[in-house]
């Protein structure tokens, strides 16, 4: 009950996310979140399961957690209602970056970093970040790539994307943001 940190690694499925085990098991937790390694097959296409995850955490939650970091399906999975100073999101790509916002609104980090997959395209960095975070936020890292090894699954307009963004353009428009609240 006195664990303030829990870290799992390896390199394996992780075939549950639920927060109500891990808040029971770890009531003092306050510093560090991780699953470092792990992925999460995507399973909750619905948000059935972070809606669950999130609904149990009315009842008792964690204070604030100073680093949450893995897989984002998992750290969406997990529905974190708590504040979070670093947040470090890995393998965030078109088909999760809807659920980005919802993570940021809940947790509002201070540090975050994002590990972004654009394999499908530049468009998963539109209106990637909702501008309701840059108050607070104060130290961003974009980890950016691009995985040419599936280049026989992606149409030729995704590489063509690739190979003409303009990405002193893309950053300029994605701290825009930050101008306009300032």
């Amino acid at each position: 009950p006195a664990l303030r940190s829990f870290e799992v690694a390896g390199s394996h499925q992780l075939d549950w996310t639920w927060t109500e085990d891990l808040v029971r098991m770890f009531p003092a937790l306050d510093g560090t979140l991780a699953f470092e390694g792990l992925y999460y097959p995507f399973q909750d296409g619905d948000g059935r399961i972070h809606d669950e995850n999130r609904a149990s955490q009315l009842q008792k939650t964690w204070t604030s957690l100073d680093r949450v970091v893995g897989d984002f399906e998992i750290v969406y999975s997990l529905g974190l209602v708590c504040p979070v100073r670093h947040l470090m999101l890995d393998r965030v790509c078109s088909h999760t970056k809807d659920w980005l916002s919802d993570v940021l609104h809940s947790t509002f980090p201070t540090h975050l970093k994002l590990s972004i997959d654009l394999s499908h395209g530049v468009r998963t960095l539109d209106d990637l970040l909702p501008p309701e975070i840059f108050p607070v936020l104060t130290h961003l890292v974009l980890v950016i790539t691009f995985c040419d090894y599936m280049s026989f699954l992606i149409e030729n307009s995704v590489l063509a994307d690739m190979q003409t963004t303009q990405w002193s353009a893309f950053l300029v428009s994605a701290m825009g943001h930050t101008a306009v609240l300032y």
